[in-house]
């Protein structure tokens, strides 16, 4: 018996399997060929569909026997309409009962970072991390989820800057057992001090960690509004600073509470839900009881009112140098990242539906996406940067609306070495022409798409997302005007839906250029000299990671 080594047996087997399959390969097979079947091994390779019957069901090519004519689903008469309810409180109902065995609750509130003018920064962020905990009718927050999950339900907490949301999804059976969490959750939280410590350490660990993240957005978001409104309302931090953290305790957020948490700052929405027992459990649940500021005693000196400042639009510059985010994962580029921003809109201004085409209009992204379809390949920013400048990791553009004011903004991100280019390739872009014919590059100089075919496309996109987008703004009639208006108008809330087919190529162009020729303080642009342009400062935020670069960011901005 012949012995050999392990490693020499292992390889003298391998060479003996791999030439038996060499030998085994079976000819090609020429000339007509039947029944060709993996399980055969001395068949053909060439695979021929059996038509033998495999099952006793009929093929899909024939008709099904004895079944009655399909009947295809249409859409009803009926129009879902939004029905408005003011309760003795001040509270106000609203409800569109659409069919579906599932129902969304909110309640939408008057309060976020914008009222915190006479307060620490952060009260939001803490109210957000607070959201959901113990109430007075639930001892922890266990028993909340565990009441949502008998309905197959969830909840969330979002805030904007002047908006703040309280929702839960479940079953359209459980309406009355969510009604009832969330009017404990906004009015009768019972914030325990260890609650509240809790939340400090957690708002801390994501201040911590923001910086270690590859998106910088919530930085970014929140340098660009301190920029454009310096030191006002809606310039105000969302995420709260370090150094404000452990100035807010029980008292203080309670103080808050108690006037900018109040019924009549309050919308109660519901879609999916009856109207009349929408209102009937808000009578129940929201305006019987009282809430925990008005039953405890509180002992703070903050203000005893309500912030009613305007937003005043300043611009400005805010640059940050950083070190090196330390990435969870390795080998990730070192990125700068440049915003741009300038005056914008109010979600009641009647330029919003224009501005929100202009947006999808600008479009942009990452470039990691740059291949695929529907992802606003062929929006301006795509065509006019991304295509163009491959050291362009992204380019978006964002349209925030707030009650009176808005921000438009366009960020650009690249290697620090190319910053002072992605910002002056991100501000031109609107002087950029029409966007190219899908399948063509532009350095082949191809026909450009018309601008009415473009202007066209963008309102269809609009509408096919306007419905989810429109639940999570409250509806409000007062309009701010700019501040050298010197009065105020109040009107309804305009039916957007029918406003964005009346959009054309114009009316995207005289929304942007208004921003560029007005003075500051005169929205109709009195008191120009003849023959100057006179335009709005744009803000600008750039976190860098030299003081050099820093320098250099401000000389496109001055050209222009």
């Amino acid at each position: 018996m012949l012995s050999l080594p392990l490693g020499t047996a292992q390889a003298f087997a391998r060479r003996i399997f791999l030439n038996k399959c060499y030998t085994s390969v079976r000819p090609y097979v020429s000339g007509p060929v039947e029944g060709g079947r993996a399980s055969v091994p001395d068949g053909p390779t060439v695979n021929v569909p059996s038509k033998e019957v495999v099952t006793a069901l009929p093929p899909l090519s024939q008709p099904v026997p004895d079944l009655g004519p399909v009947q295809y689903a249409r859409p009803g008469d009926q129009s879902n309409v939004t029905q408005v309810t003011r309760l003795s409180n001040g509270l106000r109902v609203a409800s569109e009962n659409r069919f579906g065995q599932f129902c969304t609750v909110g309640v939408v509130i008057d309060s976020g970072p914008r009222y915190e003018l006479a307060y620490p920064s952060g009260i939001s962020h803490f109210l957000e991390k607070l959201a959901f905990q113990s109430t007075a009718s639930f001892g922890e927050k266990d028993v909340i989820f565990k009441e949502l999950e008998k309905h197959g339900g969830i909840c969330d907490c979002q805030s904007s800057r002047d908006t703040f949301v309280y929702a839960a999804s479940a079953d359209s059976r459980g309406v009355e057992a969510v009604t009832r969490i969330l009017a404990d959750v906004v009015l009768r939280p019972r914030l325990a001090n260890e609650e509240v410590e809790f939340a400090r350490q957690t708002v801390k660990f994501e201040l911590e960690t923001l910086g270690m993240r590859p998106e910088q957005e919530p930085i970014l978001m929140d340098m660009i509004h301190a920029a454009g409104f310096r030191d006002n309302t809606l310039g105000l931090p969302k995420l709260c600073p370090l150094k404000t953290a452990d100035q807010i305790d029980r008292n203080m957020l309670l103080t808050y509470l108690r006037h900018h948490h109040t019924p009549d700052r309050m919308v109660l929405a519901g879609v999916g839900v009856p109207h009349d027992e929408l209102v009937r459990l808000a009578e129940r649940f929201f305006v019987e009881g009282s809430a925990t500021w008005e039953s405890e005693k509180i002992h703070a000196k903050n203000p005893t009112g309500v912030d009613t400042s305007i937003a005043q639009y300043t611009g400005g510059s805010k640059l940050e140098e950083c070190a090196i985010p330390v990435y969870a994962a390795v080998g990730l580029p070192e990125l700068a990242h440049v915003v741009i921003g300038l005056k914008g809109c109010s979600h009641q201004d009647k330029d919003f539906i224009a501005a929100c085409v202009l947006n999808i209009m600008m479009g942009g992204g990452g470039s990691f996406s740059a291949g695929g379809p529907g992802k606003g390949m062929y929006t301006r920013l795509y065509t006019n940067v991304l295509n163009r400048y491959h050291w362009m990791y992204s380019a978006t553009a964002y349209n925030h609306a707030y009650g009176d004011s808005g921000l438009f903004c366009i960020h650009a991100t690249a290697p620090p070495t190319h910053v002072v280019s992605s910002s002056h390739h991100a501000g031109t872009v609107r002087d950029a022409g029409p966007t190219r014919r899908p399948g063509t590059s532009p350095r082949q100089n191809p026909t450009p798409v018309d601008a009415a075919d473009e202007s066209g496309s963008a309102p269809r996109r609009l509408r096919g997302h306007w419905t989810p987008s429109v639940g999570h703004r409250r509806a409000k009639t007062t309009r701010a005007f700019y501040p050298g208006d010197r009065e105020n108008h109040r009107r309804g809330h305009p039916e957007r839906g029918e406003a964005v087919p009346g959009l054309t190529a114009g009316t995207g162009r005289t929304r942007r250029n208004q921003g560029h020729s007005r003075r500051q303080g005169h929205p109709d642009g009195a008191g120009r000299r003849r023959g100057a342009t006179a335009r709005q400062p744009a803000a600008l935020a750039v976190p860098m990671s030299s003081a050099a670069r820093l320098r250099k960011i401000n000389q496109p901005v001055s050209k222009r």
